[in-house]
């Protein structure tokens, strides 16, 4: 699909030289603004080694890429005065508050505790919230299979029910959630 005027000549030789380079078999990209779409573009196939090509309508398992664009809609609310960086996560997330700390095992028997400070937006979205993943923590990886917890990667909402790896105050917070964090998100209304 062409895009618009320069933007998406750019853009367009963008995405074709990226699939060119075999960073990706396909792209699509969309560039908006407050007054609507600016460019809209595709280019090469959904899966390596076929003929079906990237359509603006293919759709992309997205992962992590979640992060930035609930980021910018957090900010957005925040600009806009209907949310806080101080806010506590709990406040939108009522289960959120409930989550609590894997504090090690007694031998196959995880053991549990209250996290010592309640999570804010502001530690969601830096990373220091005490989220982890299985892959990024032995014992959350642990946990996940002695207590069955489903895995994030199968997008069933149960696997938001991990424990935390760590309390937002503790000093090694900020590294462990930078190397493991998740953050979840749920809309605000109203």
């Amino acid at each position: 699909m062409a895009g618009n005027g320069q933007l998406g000549g750019q853009l367009g030789e963008v995405l074709s030289d990226a699939v060119r380079r075999g960073i990706a078999p396909g792209f699509a990209a969309v560039v908006v603004d407050r007054d609507g779409e600016l460019y809209l573009g595709t280019a090469g196939s959904r899966t390596l080694g076929e003929d079906q090509p990237v359509t603006a309508d293919t759709v992309f398992r997205i992962a992590s890429m979640t992060k930035p664009l609930v980021t910018v809609g957090a900010l957005q609310l925040i600009e806009a005065g209907r949310l806080g960086l101080d806010d506590e996560v709990a406040s939108i997330v009522p289960g959120y508050g409930e989550l609590q700390v894997l504090d090690g095992f007694d031998g196959d028997t995880p053991v549990l505790r209250p996290a010592t400070s309640a999570a804010t937006i502001r530690h969601l979205l830096t990373h220091t919230s005490g989220c982890g993943y299985w892959f990024g923590n032995a014992e959350l990886a642990r946990f996940q299979q002695l207590t069955g917890l489903p895995d994030i990667i199968e997008s069933r909402l149960g696997a938001l029910q991990a424990p935390l790896v760590s309390d937002r105050t503790s000093p090694a917070c900020a590294g462990r959630a930078l190397a493991s964090g998740r953050a979840s998100s749920t809309p605000i209304s109203g």
